[in-house]
């Protein structure tokens, strides 16, 4: 399945749009359940429950494209967050109903509080949302908090003078040589042979 992007968003007709946030919606639904779960026998019937609603849903909206475009549904990320959020707010601009798409407002808050956490920062206070503006406006403040993020530096793999490279695998030379250049080589895998 592709991935629902702003600018295609933008082209659902308004009963489309309708459909996919009931889609989104029953996934998020399902997702929430899947979290911190005992899985008590009833838990597991709801948790199925919610699967199948979730897959007739998308199996539905499926039915004359397989390959219709869907959102990330794992923002994790500031960037992927953000990205989500548009896609969200551009489909919610085109639905007709004013029904608030709560599962799909919690889901975004939530992904900004576990962002939160690693970042060190305050993800803020969050306001229910009562309809559809409502929820429109909620997702523009998670857009400006990310936006926010994303202006702050990621913090490194590896802080210089904070934590030695060698805890990882890596030589005494390779460490010098990552301190002297080590913001140049984020994404650096080191062999632990050295």
């Amino acid at each position: 399945m592709t991935q629902m992007t702003e600018l295609a968003a933008g082209r659902l007709t308004p009963a489309r749009a309708a459909e996919w946030v009931r889609v989104i919606e029953l996934k998020c639904d399902w997702g929430a359940l899947r979290v911190g779960s005992c899985y008590s026998v009833p838990h597991l019937r709801s948790l199925r429950r919610a699967f199948d609603a979730y897959n007739a849903a998308l199996s539905t909206y499926t039915i004359d494209d397989r390959n219709e475009a869907m959102p990330d549904l794992s923002p994790n990320v500031p960037n992927r967050l953000r990205s989500w959020c548009r896609t969200v707010r551009a489909v919610l601009h085109r639905c007709d109903d004013g029904d608030c798409p709560a599962r799909i407002i919690e889901k975004a808050r939530k992904s900004a509080d576990q962002i939160a956490i690693t970042f060190r920062a305050s993800a803020g206070k969050w306001v229910p949302a009562a309809d559809r503006l409502a929820a429109i406006r909620q997702l523009d403040v998670v857009i400006a908090w990310c936006d926010e993020r994303m202006t702050v530096s990621p913090i490194p793999a590896f802080e210089m003078g904070r934590q030695p490279a060698v805890r990882c695998g890596m030589s005494p030379v390779r460490t010098a040589a990552f301190h002297t250049y080590g913001q140049h080589f984020e994404g650096w895998v080191e062999n632990p042979a050295g």
